[in-house]
């Protein structure tokens, strides 16, 4: 069974109704490294890509109640692999810094409304350092 972006997202989506955005950053992501270390391909884990579509979901699960696929027809940008990219530099993504610790984003696109950056930029003080 393949494990696909829609279920990094249902996964995301438990963990933070179940423990909240707060404990789910701190929680899941030493989770899932240690999972793709166990499996043989500890390069598979990316800290700042985790937190930050961990961020991206809390954001709009806080604006949009129900389940995973409410979220999805309210907000179907989750589904674009691509969306870390509104918030960040690809230089950035694609650094070793980056994969190794979090790295606030950087570089906030113009298509991203000034309100949800805002948002998005207060939820980065929840996480942890490590």
């Amino acid at each position: 069974m393949a494990f696909d972006h829609r279920a990094h997202l249902a996964l995301a989506h438990a963990a933070v109704t179940e423990l909240g955005l707060s404990t789910a950053l701190a929680q899941l992501p030493p989770r899932l490294g240690a999972i793709a270390s166990d499996a043989g391909a500890p390069d598979k884990y990316h800290e700042t890509l985790t937190l930050a579509w961990l961020l991206l979901l809390g954001e709009r699960m806080s604006r949009c109640g129900g389940g995973l696929e409410a979220l999805l027809a309210r907000h179907p940008e989750l589904l674009d692999l691509d969306l870390p990219a509104r918030y960040y530099r690809r230089s950035t993504l694609a650094s070793e810094e980056a994969r190794r610790s979090f790295v606030p984003p950087d570089e906030i696109g113009a298509e991203v409304p000034a309100e949800e950056a805002d948002r998005l930029l207060a939820l980065c003080r929840l996480i942890p350092t490590r």
